[in-house]
């Protein structure tokens, strides 16, 4: 099964910006709640939100890393760094401490964004193996 590249990376950096600004969100959502005037930013704690979020992350990300490892550059980092992220995230959620959930939640979105990273960067270095032969 032949798959674009060109599409691998996009789906990278859609992952990658998409994981940051997930981070941001969780660690910023809890400073901007503590300030009374900024209550308007309270539609951003409802509750659909974060499980779309994490619904559409994890499709991207797979749908990204999965081809590229089977198909391309065969190195489950970005996969093992992925499933890290995502325990990462699960645990903030079931830990019943409110600074864990933000870490944990935080560190996991990053990580995520990070398998993106790692993932786009073995596959310009597979393109480029590809090319030299």
């Amino acid at each position: 099964m032949k798959t674009n590249t060109n599409l691998k990376l996009n789906l990278d950096y859609i992952g990658m910006a998409a994981s940051t600004a997930c981070a941001i969100h969780c660690a910023a959502i809890p400073l901007l709640l503590t300030f009374g005037s900024l209550g308007v930013f309270t539609m951003l704690t409802h509750p659909y939100i974060e499980p779309i979020a994490l619904m559409i992350s994890g499709v991207v990300a797979i749908g990204s890393m999965l081809p590229a490892y089977r198909n391309h550059h065969h190195s489950a980092t970005p996969l093992l760094i992925m499933a890290v992220g995502f325990l990462l995230i699960a645990s903030g959620r079931v830990v019943e401490s409110e600074h864990w959930e933000i870490i944990g939640t935080v560190s996991g979105a990053l990580a995520v964004a990070f398998a993106h990273y790692w993932n786009w960067r073995a596959m310009k270095k597979h393109q480029r193996c590809v090319l030299d032969d």
